[in-house]
């Protein structure tokens, strides 16, 4: 928040201060005033300030807005406590000002437009997210819809690194390079007025063409289930993607033929089929000891098992979430080999509400919905 100052002009004694008045009304009240006139009114007041302190009447000092308000940048992630997360659901990510994406977003098209001859024009700011290091500067994510001379528009979505004057240039896991091929060494900021210099963080590029798993365990939630592959379904026709796949691992469920509607469904993806945790000879996957009981744990484990591919991701999800149009791109974005793993918020509907007409608030406390580089999580595990 902040607060404009601005200097004391004046201030009033005690006996100065009047009763509010309502607006227009104040002729009509004193007119209709049966407690007697101003006068008396003014001369009770005097008479009350008579007999308080003999050290004569109070004044108020000139307020000093300095010493009474810290007014200055406050790093809100910081002073937040974990009480608010795991008491209050209304805690979230802070907008990001206006100002602060538009300058990065004009430093970055300045920079582009230096290498390619002003080959391209701003269209829109499709969008902006930060993440802040106050120790060495901040990482952006720039979304952006570009105009290329003589050609069609562009989208545009990149990583990139403002860093903060006299910050060390980087380390094993976070190097960066300027966008500039002809800059200065990294190691010291190369803006002369010691602003932050804007860079391209190395081994920070996704892929937008990466396969992506949706890892889900069901057992006897049949409408779930069925909704969960309509959206899909939805998803690949609305998206034309076919870069993911769908992988229910089955508590033996009563209900339905899990594999039958999943392959009615018409998901796409190289897994057509859902993993089983018995191990029948058709569908077997080495998992642990199967259990009649639904364990998410265990389940997303087998899930992840049966994903081959070691460079493409799994996303560990739950039935009950209705995903936008955008979830994929999403994903892949906020995941990168070996640097990033994405753990999206989700907005839990009040009774009555619809993505239509959302009202509820943020689960913060999570929903266990997680995407990972298969070999990052392979890795970890081990």
């Amino acid at each position: 928040m902040h607060l404009r100052r601005r200097p004391a002009t004046s201030f009033l004694s005690y006996s100065q201060v009047s009763r509010p008045q309502l607006p227009g009304g104040g002729e009509e009240e004193e007119e209709g005033d049966d407690d007697g006139p101003p006068e008396d009114e003014a001369a009770s007041e005097d008479s009350e300030e008579a007999a308080g302190p003999a050290a004569g009447r109070w004044r108020e000092e000139a307020i000093d807005w300095q010493r009474t308000f810290s007014v200055g940048a406050m790093d809100f992630e910081l002073l937040r406590s974990d009480w608010n997360d795991l008491r209050c659901n209304v805690s979230g990510n802070l907008q990001l000002p206006e100002a602060e994406a538009v300058d990065v977003v004009a430093q970055y098209m300045e920079r582009l437009n230096a290498r390619h001859g002003g080959l391209y024009a701003l269209l829109r700011i499709v969008n902006v997210e930060k993440r802040r290091d106050s120790a060495r500067g901040s990482r952006f994510l720039l979304e952006l819809e570009l105009q290329e001379r003589g050609g069609g528009r562009r989208r545009l979505s990149e990583f990139v690194f403002l860093r903060l004057p006299g910050a060390r240039a980087g380390d094993a896991d976070w190097d960066e390079e300027s966008p500039e091929p002809a800059a200065a060494a990294p190691s010291a900021s190369a803006r002369p007025d010691g602003l932050p210099e804007l860079c391209r963080p190395l081994r920070l590029a996704w892929r937008q063409d990466v396969m992506v798993h949706f890892i889900v365990p069901v057992k006897n939630q049949a409408r779930w289930v069925a909704q969960f592959l309509a959206d899909m379904a939805a998803l690949h026709a609305r998206t034309g993607d076919s870069h993911f796949s769908v992988v229910l691992v089955d508590f033996e469920s009563e209900d339905m033929d899990v594999e039958r509607a999943l392959r009615a469904a018409g998901c796409p993806g190289n897994a057509p089929r859902p993993t089983r945790t018995q191990r029948d000879p058709a569908e077997w996957v080495p998992v642990p000891e199967a259990s009649r009981e639904l364990e998410r744990s265990a389940g997303l484990q087998a899930g992840v098992d049966a994903v081959e591919d070691a460079s493409s991701i799994v996303f560990l999800c739950d039935l009950h979430i209705h995903f936008p149009p955008n979830i994929l791109d999403a994903i892949r974005k906020h995941c990168v080999e070996g640097r990033l793993a994405f753990a999206p918020v989700v907005m839990r509907l009040g009774c009555g509400s619809s993505p239509a007409d959302p009202h509820g608030y943020w689960e913060v406390n999570g929903f266990g919905l997680f995407g990972i580089y298969k070999s990052d999580f392979d890795r970890w595990e081990a």
